[in-house]
């Protein structure tokens, strides 16, 4: 036996490879068999043993080597030491019994030797970090709480830098649970804790503070996004990226951190797209597109949604030859999945949803031909989903409209006329208030004007004039504009009347609305031209002296 105690002496006192640490762990199971030791000579021996075991990742012959020994009448250190490993080797071995009272056990007793002596405090902090972490594995959210809470009361000034990390990034691991149940009255608190643990960091480059630094803005994105705070959630949004491109200037071929920065990049676009920022909304999406071609080839399907979003916002801005572009590489990536995937109608609602766009692209660039006959292919794929959801009226309606307007530029104005009651067909199930039907109802007017069928052109106009005073809508540029064609088109049917005092009357409110808008919007400037165009043309029809001044002003416009 003395010559086993010598043996493991050398050995202990030397840095350890895996051959020495394979000949100290016979050299424990020798001593260990001897049966020549004493109850305290035993426990002290199989602490060692286990200990070796557990840094060499034999978890199982660790846990046997400790879970049978008698821990009654020991030192409470041995003890608390004994059941906070046992605990831990059970949750690595992912065993259900006894598992919580063992890290309970380690737990109580080192909270018990901690308040003897402050040399204890570390080992009370490693037994609560073990713990939490077995009740987050296990979803055990309210336990979780309460002893985060003990951790996050314990004075800063006993913890080790590597505990720092660990309670920072459970109470990050605690915020995203309260963001995931909607507790956003505690998702507050949670994050100023989070904060506390950031600042203790000692180095701010470090890939573990950049790391949780992300992961903390993400949070304050999302709480701020749940609020409506829209504002603030595209500043927090930026400041997660930042982090990112940071851990990515550090890491720049890791596939994880390229996606995480791409993902980053997406939550910026969905931000901005709820402030109606398009072009800004359409840079976060091409750099989200220029991370993820990365790691993806440029017809896989993962790309599929973002290249279709990057057309979607292209056609909002008027850029359709570039989302004419990105429709057709979306078109590429979803005939992709189709090969892949089973799921006909996710499939065929996508290729129907491209179409839709290539027909809104090609209406905006005045190919009428092509504009409708995208139009129709999306009608076809959309025919062949089950589903009756608003959006997918919504896409149906929208459809039928885009080959009604076509149609009206195609002088097609009968299959105008039956493609836009369609739309209103498809608009009568989703929508409550009627002024979202203004568009269609105005193209309808068109057509009848078109058709010279002025008494069905006036029952519209009066239709249009009554969704427009009954509106409950706030969107001011939206009524703005609707309000500015109406009262154009009321003008153009007085003006077939003849009756010219009528037709500048409501030329002149037609103006009034389009220079308000263009006030928000300068893009409307080219229609307020055309308004002074015609108001110059009524001047001079009706005799009227405002005819001079009204030249005048529309040669400064267009200058």
């Amino acid at each position: 036996m003395e010559d086993i105690l010598k043996q493991i002496e050398e050995l202990e006192n030397r840095p350890l490879d895996e051959q020495g640490a394979g000949e100290l762990i016979i050299l424990y199971e020798d001593l260990l068999l001897s049966h020549r030791l004493t109850k305290e000579g035993q426990i002290y021996f199989s602490i060692k043993y286990a200990s070796l075991l557990n840094a060499f990742e034999s978890y199982e012959e660790a846990y046997e080597a400790l879970v049978h020994l008698d821990l009654t009448e020991i030192n409470m250190q041995d003890r608390a030491y004994i059941n906070s490993l046992l605990g831990s080797l059970s949750v690595k071995l992912d065993f259900a019994k006894n598992t919580q009272d063992y890290l309970r056990s380690g737990v109580e007793d080192y909270q018990e030797l901690s308040a003897q002596d402050d040399i204890y405090i570390p080992m009370y902090v490693n037994s609560l970090i073990n713990l939490i972490n077995y009740y987050h594995q296990k979803k055990m959210h309210h336990d979780y709480e309460i002893y985060l809470n003990t951790l996050n009361g314990i004075d800063v000034g006993y913890l080790k830098p590597v505990q720092i990390h660990e309670i920072g990034f459970n109470n990050l691991i605690h915020t995203n649970h309260l963001l995931n149940v909607q507790k956003y009255d505690q998702v507050e608190r949670s994050l100023e804790q989070s904060w506390r643990y950031l600042n203790l960091f000692e180095n701010k480059k470090s890939r573990n503070y950049l790391l949780y630094l992300a992961i903390y803005h993400q949070q304050v994105t999302r709480l701020n996004t749940s609020l409506n705070r829209f504002g603030l959630a595209v500043d927090s949004a930026q400041a997660a990226i930042n982090a990112r491109l940071e851990l990515y200037n550090m890491s720049p071929e890791d596939p994880n951190g390229i996606s995480n920065l791409a993902d980053s990049y997406l939550v910026l676009a969905t931000l901005q797209r709820n402030l109606n920022k398009n072009a800004k909304l359409l840079d976060s999406l091409k750099q989200s597109l220029f991370y993820l071609l990365m790691i993806n080839d440029e017809d896989s399907y993962a790309l599929g949604p973002i290249y279709l979003t990057v057309a979607e916002t292209c056609s909002h801005l008027d850029r359709y030859k570039e989302a004419v572009e990105f429709a057709q590489k979306a078109l590429g990536s979803f005939q992709n999945i189709a090969r892949e995937d089973n799921d006909e109608d996710m499939i065929n609602y996508d290729v129907a949803v491209v179409y839709r766009i290539l027909a809104v692209c090609h209406l905006g660039l005045k190919d009428y031909e092509k504009a409708k006959d995208y139009g129709q292919i999306a009608l076809e794929y959309f025919s062949k989903i089950k589903a009756t959801d608003e959006r997918f009226h919504f896409l149906i309606g929208s459809c039928y409209l885009i080959i009604g307007e076509t149609d009206y530029y195609l002088h097609e104005f009968d299959q105008s006329l039956t493609n836009l009651r369609a739309a209103l067909n498809c608009y009568d199930q989703i929508y409550v208030d009627k002024i979202q039907y203004a568009p269609i109802y105005r193209l309808i007017a068109q057509n009848h004007l078109a058709l010279k069928d002025l008494d069905r052109l006036y029952e519209n106009l009066l239709v249009l004039e009554s969704l427009l005073e009954k509106t409950e809508i706030d969107q001011v540029e939206y009524l703005l504009e609707e309000k500015a064609k109406t009262y154009k088109l009321f003008s153009k049917y007085y003006l077939a009347l003849q009756d010219y005092d009528k037709a500048i009357e409501f030329c002149l409110q037609s103006l009034s609305n389009a220079q308000e808008l263009s006030m928000i919007d300068p893009h409307f400037r080219s229609f307020i031209a055309n308004i002074y165009q015609e108001l110059a043309y009524l001047y001079y029809q009706n005799n009227d002296p405002r005819y001079h001044e009204i030249e005048k002003l529309l040669e400064e416009y267009t200058a």
